[in-house]
Parts: C-alpha cells; structure tokens; sequence
C-alpha cells in the first residue's frame, strides 16, 4: 500500500505518493513505515492528512486491508502554555456531542480550534471530522466504561486531533482504577494528556499523571496558584466578549456561538 498526500479542506496541495516498505521487527510481527521529507504538519489552520491503505498479501491472495489516514503534529504542554508544532495555541473551544461539516464551519468563524466531547465507540465519527477539519479534541471519558476506555486506546489515542483525555474528579479516590486507566493511557509509548474535570477545588496532593485541570472560572479563583496547566469552563459563547482567564491555557465555551443560553 501507500499513503498518499497532504490533503487539507483549507489548501490546494499537490499530493505525492509514499510507499511502505517492511522494516525489520521481531518474529510474527509484521510492520512497515512510510518515510514523508518535508512533512505538512497538521495544525487546527491547516489539517494536513496523509491518508492511503496497507494491504496484507499471502502469495497472490490478499487477505486484509486496512484504510490509514494519519497527521504529523508535535505538541508540548507547559505549565503555563501549550505548544504545537514550536507554536503556542490558545485553546478556544466549545462543548458539542457531534461534529459536521456544517458545525465546524460555524466553530472556525467564531476562532475555535477545540472541543469537548465524549470518548465513546458511538463518537468517533467526531474524531474523523475533528482531524479533518482541524479541531484538537479533549475527550470525556466515564471511568466506570471499561470498553469505552480500551476503545480510545485502540483508535483515539494515535489521531492528529486528539488533544488528551478528562476523567471526574472522584477517579482520584480510587487508587486500583486510576493505576489501571494509566496503564492503558500511557502504555505502550504512548504520551496522552489527562485531564481532571473539578467537582470540588480541595484537590489534595495530585497524581504525577495529571497533566491538566478543567473547570469553571470561580473555581480558578480557589484553586490557587498551582503549577498545573488550567482549562477554563464558561457558559458563554465564544462569540461574547470575555477576557480570557490569567493562568489557563484556554477556555471551552457551554454553548455554540448564536446559541440560546439554558
């Protein structure tokens, strides 16, 4: 197979051919790679994808294929700002169960780059239109859905789009679980963000895991001056006019722009 581009809805590209070739790896596993010089890199202005297949033959019978869509991004979370590609992005979002064409049109306009939505098997059309119209995603996940959590380790997690992961706060008293969704979060190789959503602002001492805190603006004020990465929470719409928080990396908005409040 190959993979053939970059493609992005917001470019004219001419796209170019990338063939696999096998790479040696240990016995009964088979494992290719695809070598892009000069990359596009995906970033919420310009997703670029690579999308193509890889075959699995057996003589002359082909016995599997597999559809590839992949994105090159390089992202650092800071104490106090989040880098992607050696840029730093403000994190403009909104909360939304479903991604569209027609929604995301709406979302660019308005100067968002994010949402936030559930980490379920049933969304992950969200995460397709997420990488391809070029939205980092913060993904909800309920701890208790043991195949929700292996679903976003198997097909979330490696996505372009996929910004890092948010758990209730009440994970954090339960010692056995959280061991077990880190193992999965971070096994592997795997460099996965997680977040923890406040329900109350006495927080104790934290788990080396955490890599950011969602919550409402009061709450900010509560906290602190953590060394931690803050997400702001607002019933707004990002269309009001609302200074951003000092000590956030960004804010996800309630509502849609236009959106009547609730």
């Amino acid at each position: 197979g190959r993979l053939t581009g970059p493609q992005s809805p917001y470019s004219e590209t001419v796209e170019v051919a990338y063939p696999w070739r096998m790479v040696a790896s240990e016995p009964g596993l088979l494992r290719a790679r695809a070598v892009i010089p000069e990359a596009c890199l995906w970033r919420p202005a310009t997703p670029f994808l690579y999308r193509g297949s890889i075959e699995l033959w057996h003589g002359q019978r082909q016995v599997e294929t597999r559809p590839v869509s992949h994105g090159l991004r390089h992202l650092v979370l800071m104490p106090d700002k989040l880098l992607l590609n050696n840029e730093v992005l403000r994190l403009r979002g909104v909360c939304i169960s479903r991604l569209t064409a027609e929604t995301a049109a709406i979302l660019r306009a308005a100067g968002c780059n994010a949402i936030l939505t559930h980490a379920t098997p049933a969304a992950e059309p969200t995460w397709d239109a997420a990488d391809r119209f070029g939205f980092l995603v913060l993904g909800e996940l309920d701890p208790d859905d043991d195949a929700a959590v292996w679903h976003v380790e198997a097909h979330l997690i490696h996505r372009p789009s996929a910004l890092g992961w948010v758990l209730p706060q009440g994970v954090l008293g339960r010692p056995q679980q959280w061991h077990h969704l880190m193992s999965l979060l971070h096994g592997s190789g795997k460099k996965a963000l997680v977040g923890i959503r406040l329900d109350e602002v006495d927080l104790g001492v934290l788990p080396g895991h955490v890599s950011f805190l969602l919550c409402t603006r009061p709450a900010l004020l509560e906290i602190g001056d953590r060394k931690i990465p803050r997400i702001a929470l607002s019933r707004k719409s990002p269309t009001d006019d609302e200074p951003e928080p000092k000590g956030v990396i960004g804010t996800i908005y309630r509502r849609l722009p236009d959106e009547p409040a609730s």
